[in-house]
């Protein structure tokens, strides 16, 4: 079968192809009547521009950046990735998922980005860009969206969680239920980069101390990169080592991520340490293992960032104004069975 062409189109609606062109492109000033029988008769003959023939016409690749730092199919990357899709893709656009899971492979992503002109936008998840990176966007006119990053300076716009109020509630929560002593575990990082979630420490103790506590009170267990350990479990079983050795024996426990908060309470119990009766555990995320391990989470909602991240992008892309360049997002507390009341000896 002979694939129709413009001019089969142009024919067949009884117009020049230069308007089938402005009516299917939805460039131009074209009458609703005669874009109605253009569309009518491209239809009838199966006829489409190609994306690649339509990306050279209007200088744009219809591609977005996504910039990630962890893997796609981790369960903020691909939640993000969700939201992102259900925003862009009715509205033409491809996604370009780029994973860069080091300095030097930021480094280099950048080093290749001009040379690349492999898309009209960018949005960076969880991680901000240093100032050289910064002036390459800039270098570019490249618009970029900044995805539960650690700062919004980096960007055009920015979507984050709230990661300092966060953390108040869950302060809140464990200073209400008795406890006077509370610590703070860092889940190891994959990567030397500053994470979103590293504002979470600094959050923890800026509630502590309002909610009267002694800094002495306030327990920082400091992990370094996973690649010192074996595995995660390995790291889960040093992280418990140190709370149940540490002096002051804090009963109220915050976790970086659901994730860790998880691995940690089976090395408490493995410990001797039953959990919410001896300690305390509060997670972050409300991710899928959140539910099934009955965790006390802070949420936080990676699809709808990820809607609100593709929403910029597309408005900046189209040179649209932002009425909110910068949001940020507030969290929920969600109570499961992994806190109870301080018990006193």
């Amino acid at each position: 079968m002979v694939r129709a062409t413009i001019s089969d189109v142009a024919a067949r609606a009884g117009v020049s192809e230069a308007t089938v062109s402005r009516a299917l492109r939805g460039n131009g000033k074209v009458r609703e009547a005669t874009r109605a029988k253009v569309r009518r008769a491209a239809e009838e003959l199966h006829f489409s521009f190609s994306r690649s023939a339509a990306s050279l016409a209007s200088g744009k690749t219809n591609r977005v950046t996504i910039l990630l730092s962890a893997g796609m199919n981790t369960w903020f990357s691909s939640s993000a990735l969700q939201g992102i899709y259900e925003v862009l893709a009715p509205q033409g656009y491809d996604l370009v998922p780029c994973v860069a899971s080091s300095k030097r492979q930021l480094k280099d992503f950048f080093a290749q980005l001009p040379d690349s002109k492999n898309s009209d936008g960018m949005i960076v998840v969880s991680i901000d860009l240093n100032e050289e990176q910064r002036a390459e966007l800039r270098e570019l006119a490249l618009p970029s969206v900044g995805l539960n990053t650690p700062s919004q300076g980096c960007f055009d716009a920015s979507v984050r969680i709230d990661d300092r109020e966060g953390m108040t509630q869950a302060v809140r929560l464990l200073v209400s239920l008795g406890h006077e002593c509370l610590a703070f575990v860092d889940e190891p990082a994959r990567a030397d980069f500053e994470y979103s979630a590293s504002v979470r420490a600094d959050g923890f103790r800026r509630a502590g101390l309002e909610c009267g506590l002694d800094e002495s009170r306030l327990v920082h267990v400091a992990m370094p990169l996973l690649s010192h350990y074996e595995s995660m479990e390995e790291a889960a079983s040093v992280a418990a080592t140190k709370i149940v050795s540490d002096s002051t024996y804090p009963t109220g426990i915050c976790v970086r991520t659901d994730a860790f908060a998880v691995l940690l309470i089976d090395q408490l119990e493995r410990c001797g340490v039953q959990v919410p009766r001896d300690i305390s555990v509060i997670g972050f995320d409300d991710s899928t293992v959140a539910p099934v391990a009955h965790l006390t989470t802070i949420r936080q909602n990676p699809v709808a960032l990820g809607r609100a991240a593709a929403d910029r992008i597309l408005r900046l892309m189209r040179g649209e104004p932002l009425p909110l360049p910068h949001e940020l997002v507030s969290p929920s507390l969600i109570l499961r069975r992994t806190v109870d009341r301080m018990r006193r000896s």
